[in-house]
């Protein structure tokens, strides 16, 4: 999960895989979230962005020298506001744009779903990759962003 990075995170790493993130305000310095390059030495090509929820951003996914088709997948994304709102610019195919994502608190970034979120059962399954989520459940059906509905939250540590 990324929170209120000001910066974007300027990706050329070929074959990389962004899975079941939460990318939350970020990148407002440049106006986008994510930017992929294609160059010498510094290729998005090949790329994977799958199951990740992209809220309250200025900007979600730029193709800066680089295309969608360039990718190995863009699929199964979510592109909103923290309430709901919808968003401009590609988002791939199978994207959710808009709807409210029912986060357990953005105020306290706590982005697991709850009941009646656009996200559940939105993604598409990584079972072949991993099956847990950021708690460690076991993902029996896949939702978009980094927790499952209905995970159970491990205890907190002792400080």
């Amino acid at each position: 999960m990324f929170a209120n990075i000001q910066n974007a995170f300027f990706w050329g790493i070929p074959n990389s895989r962004f899975y079941n993130n939460v990318f939350y305000n970020i990148g407002n310095n440049q106006g986008y979230a994510l930017s992929l390059y294609t160059q010498t030495n510094y290729s998005s090509v090949g790329v994977e962005i799958v199951n990740n929820a992209f809220v309250a951003n200025q900007g979600d996914v730029n193709f800066q020298s680089t295309s969608p088709s360039q990718l190995a997948a863009f699929s199964n994304n979510y592109f909103g506001t923290a309430t709901g709102g919808t968003k401009s610019g590609t988002q791939g195919s199978s994207a959710i744009n808009g709807g409210d994502p029912k986060f357990t608190s953005v105020a306290n970034y706590d982005f697991h779903p709850l009941a009646g979120s656009v996200l559940t059962g939105k993604a598409t399954s990584l079972a072949t990759t991993f099956t847990n989520d950021k708690d460690g459940n076991t993902r029996t059906t896949w939702d978009i962003g980094s927790y499952k509905l209905g995970g159970v939250v491990p205890p907190q540590g002792v400080k």
